[in-house]
């Protein structure tokens, strides 16, 4: 089962990319400082409408190891073009092995996703979301025992003219929550981030992320480190688009080699394979749209 849920985390990664291009803010996820291990995402990430990525599918083929072999199988349900349930399950046999439902507001932003792994009725796993009256994301939150302790929040914090200025990180500790880190952002005169300073909880800077773009796209990114590997480039990340402006490749460069994802669409704009080759990433995945 958890090779089945890890194996979409291509695709929302990709969405995040689209979004960020589109001048969406930046999720920010500051982990503890040994190997900074820092994750970016979108913080507007959980309105699917207008991503062709959310396009409705009905089935998605997981190959774990991209050896022509499927290793799970995702039925996708949408209502009113937004998705609504997935159900994981296991090649042989067809047993569910999940179910994740999402649920929106009335703008047709995410407030929650919900993962049942026992299949109990009760979600074992909660994501929520908070927006302000403008649709921006305001909070996220990560429970992943669905015990009421919340293992990760974010709270966005906006300019006036509406661009993202910063995201403070909380971890839960003895019940409450403690401040894990800082982002702080700078932005285009398009209102997406062009440097995000990435701090300590005494606003101690750890590390910034840079990204550049071409016209309305997202073509690179990187991550250099400060105060533990003295201003060391520690990812670096080059997108590349089609004529029609879809992603097409995406090459993260580490210390560990090079991760590339390639991606291929069909002539409605939908994407439907995703390819990753890389010492993180070696899978293979699938969509299929207009099930019978």
């Amino acid at each position: 089962m958890v090779s089945a849920m890890q194996g979409t985390d291509d695709m929302r990664h990709l969405q995040d990319d689209k979004r960020s291009a589109r001048g969406g803010a930046i999720r920010v996820i500051l982990a503890p400082l040994v190997g900074l291990a820092i994750a970016c995402g979108s913080a507007d990430g959980a309105n699917q409408e207008a991503d062709p990525f959310g396009a409705p599918y009905c089935q998605e083929l997981l190959d774990d190891e991209r050896d022509g072999s499927v290793d799970a199988i995702i039925s996708a349900t949408f209502e009113d073009g937004l998705l609504t349930r997935r159900e994981f399950d296991h090649p042989v046999g067809g047993n569910i092995e999940a179910v994740e439902t999402s649920s929106y507001d009335q703008d047709r932003n995410q407030v929650e996703l919900a993962v049942d792994y026992d299949l109990d009725g009760r979600a074992d796993f909660i994501e929520r979301w908070t927006y302000d009256d403008q649709g921006n994301e305001t909070s996220y939150r990560r429970d992943a025992e669905n015990d009421g302790n919340f293992e990760h929040r974010e709270e966005h914090v906006y300019a006036n003219d509406g661009t993202i200025a910063r995201t403070d990180s909380y971890g839960s500790r003895g019940g409450g929550a403690e401040l894990t880190g800082i982002a702080v952002y700078t932005v285009d005169e398009l209102g997406r981030p062009t440097h995000i300073d990435l701090q300590d909880p005494t606003g101690g800077l750890l590390a910034f992320r840079d990204f550049s773009y071409l016209a309305d796209r997202l073509i690179h990114e990187n991550l250099t480190s400060v105060r533990l590997r003295e201003n060391r480039l520690e990812e670096e990340t080059f997108y590349e688009h089609d004529a029609r402006g879809r992603l097409t490749s995406a090459e993260r460069h580490t210390a560990d080699g090079l991760d590339q994802t390639l991606y291929q669409w069909d002539d409605l704009d939908r994407v439907i394979t995703i390819d990753s080759l890389g010492p993180s990433l070696h899978r293979q995945a699938t969509r299929t749209y207009d099930c019978l």
